[in-house]
């Protein structure tokens, strides 16, 4: 930054990392720090190779497994509800989802999933969730599901979302949208793009690449679609019309509204029937 701004590097006073374990640090400060690990933490994330940012997952997800496992003590199936869903959940994984591919990180988000499964099981009453449940509760409440965000559903919607809304600060910093590094970016983003899209074929989305660009809130608009390939898909493969109907009627607006109901005899779970 030009010393107008009134900000100087102290070198002298940094970290330095390069992906390149070869890398010459030839001209650089003797007195710096140079971290030589695959990579490092800064602002809550990581950055480096797939080592370190499955390390930095891990610890999140094993402080976010602590915090989940008092919610049972409430012994009130609402407030665990909501707190697993409002507060304890997705709010405390979505900045890791935002700045991190779950795609190199594949089994420390699973672990994430795995913790609201266990979680939603003892709001259950011990049940044991299936693949199917998983699926239902993690649509939102007004696709009939629990609005309980998986990370194997919701982390591609997250990533792309954030490529996306940084996409002109990041070309800033590469030197331009002309440069190598800004290429392979763009490149980057369109593949994750049409991974994200194929995988709910044979739906085709309302939007292309360069409409996420625009869009103020593109995360919101990859998740809206998934939940709806999601929410057909599990209407599709429910053979019994009587069990497929009721599922569309908790789909109704409103319908959802019990979720968030405080009873006046709290109790430690919810009922089967519930």
């Amino acid at each position: 930054l030009p010393i107008s701004y009134g900000l100087v590097i102290n070198e002298e006073k940094c970290e330095f990392w390069s992906s390149d374990r070869e890398y010459s640090w030839t001209g650089l400060p003797e007195e710096a720090t140079y971290v030589v690990q695959d990579g490092f933490k800064i602002l809550g994330s990581a950055v480096g190779g797939d080592v370190a940012l499955t390390m930095v997952v891990n610890k999140r997800v094993s402080q976010i497994q602590s915090l989940m496992s008092l919610l049972p003590s409430l012994q009130d199936a609402t407030m665990h509800y909501q707190l697993l869903r409002d507060c304890l959940g997705y709010p405390k994984f979505n900045f890791m989802l935002r700045t991190i591919d779950i795609g190199r990180v594949g089994n420390a988000a699973a672990k994430f999933d795995e913790a609201i499964r266990e979680s939603c099981g003892e709001l259950f009453g011990n049940y044991i969730l299936t693949r199917d449940d998983l699926h239902r509760i993690g649509l939102p409440v007004s696709r009939s599901g629990f609005g309980l965000t998986i990370a194997a559903f919701e982390g591609p919607a997250a990533y792309l979302g954030s490529l996306c809304q940084s996409a002109g600060l990041q070309e800033k910093i590469l030197g331009g949208p002309d440069t190598v590094p800004a290429t392979r970016l763009r490149d980057r983003r369109r593949l994750l793009y049409e991974a994200y899209t194929a995988s709910f074929r044979p739906s085709i989305p309302g939007f292309t690449m360069e409409d996420l660009l625009k869009d103020p809130k593109p995360q919101n608009t990859l998740s809206k679609f998934g939940s709806k390939c999601r929410y057909e898909a599990l209407l599709s493969s429910i053979p019994n019309s009587a069990a497929r109907s009721q599922i569309e009627a908790s789909a109704l607006p409103s319908s959802g509204a019990w979720l968030d109901h405080h009873s006046s005899n709290p109790r430690e779970y919810m009922s089967s029937l519930e």
